[in-house]
């Protein structure tokens, strides 16, 4: 369902891929699509960055509302 919504830059991307991998739409797992997205739009930092923000997460000044959204969010 992802693949269908892409639009502007990320759906050029993914139609340069598809077509370099010779990849078939209906036969892409979540997995296989998430593995070529991250490789092209997320660096490793990005992960150890949300990592430390969870890891650092505390009530402070936030509701539990909040806290709950932003834990949710972090996951």
């Amino acid at each position: 369902m992802a693949i269908y919504n892409l639009s502007g830059k990320v759906d050029n991307w993914w139609e340069d891929l598809r077509r370099v991998k010779n990849l078939k739409e209906k036969y892409v797992t979540w997995q296989t699509f998430k593995k070529y997205f991250r490789r092209k739009y997320l660096f490793e930092q990005y992960f150890e960055e949300k990592a430390k923000e969870f890891n650092e997460l505390r009530l402070g000044s936030l509701t539990m509302k909040e806290l709950c959204n932003k834990f949710l969010s972090l996951l």
